[in-house]
């Protein structure tokens, strides 16, 4: 879909709103998708001078998800990845342009539609403190299966298949211990990871730079390189 379509449809969804045109964007409850969820919504107010209602920090996947098929909001952002497993149900797919086009189908019969995407990739990156990485030189995830990890991570990275269970199986990652699951582990500056009891922790790709932190390379782009952001909407008949 191009910008102009795009312009036209979201004008069409506030149309149907109120008398006032009126567009919902949502968000799950972390701090990068909220600042998506900020930047859709600064976009839509900017360019289509409408009024913007803004639910972010709903809550997980499925909330948002289920926020949207009941029109509870009108867009919100989401990754492919996401979709085809924790929504879908599909198998893991390692081509990003066929992971798009299941997602893409698999919605229909919601009618829910994926739009074009944001054009940029976000996957998980297992981080480790500099100091840490250089002592045990460690710059790859072979690197890391060298050595035995006390790891954080968070819920969510448990549960998908191409998530903690894919990532051990790909690079076989020697965990020292159970994972200290807790949503603290993700989604924050790598360097909160100095202070805590562990040595390494799963972030976002996007979050690892600029700090005293340093992500080792998914070099085999087998586990989890398949989430791109997009913005979703309810197909409008």
């Amino acid at each position: 879909m191009g910008r102009a379509a795009l312009l036209g449809l979201i004008l069409a969804i506030a149309a149907c709103s109120s008398s006032k045109p009126t567009v919902v964007v949502g968000s799950k409850n972390f701090t990068e998708q909220v600042i998506l969820g900020e930047i859709i919504a600064a976009q839509i107010e900017r360019r289509l001078h409408i009024d913007v209602d803004r639910k972010l920090n709903l809550g997980g996947t499925l909330l948002a998800h289920e926020a949207l098929k009941s029109g509870a909001i009108d867009l919100y952002p989401e990754y492919t990845g996401t979709a085809l497993t924790e929504i879908l149900h599909l198998p893991i797919e390692k081509d990003p342009k066929q992971v798009l086009e299941k997602v893409r189908h698999g919605y229909e019969a919601s009618h829910v539609q994926w739009l074009a995407p944001f054009g940029f990739n976000d996957t998980f990156a297992m981080v480790m403190l500099a100091k840490t990485a250089q002592e045990n030189r460690v710059r790859t995830l072979s690197d890391a299966a060298t050595h035995p990890w006390r790891l954080g991570v968070g819920y969510e990275f448990t549960q998908r298949p191409d998530g903690l269970t894919g990532l051990v199986q790909t690079y076989g990652l020697k965990i020292e211990g159970e994972p200290v699951g807790s949503a603290k582990y993700i989604g924050q500056s790598p360097l909160a990871v100095e202070g805590w009891p562990l040595f390494c922790a799963i972030a976002w790709a996007p979050n690892s730079a600029g700090t005293s932190a340093m992500a080792a390379t998914d070099e085999r782009r087998r586990s989890r390189d398949l989430d791109m952001y997009f913005p979703l909407l309810p197909k409008r008949e």
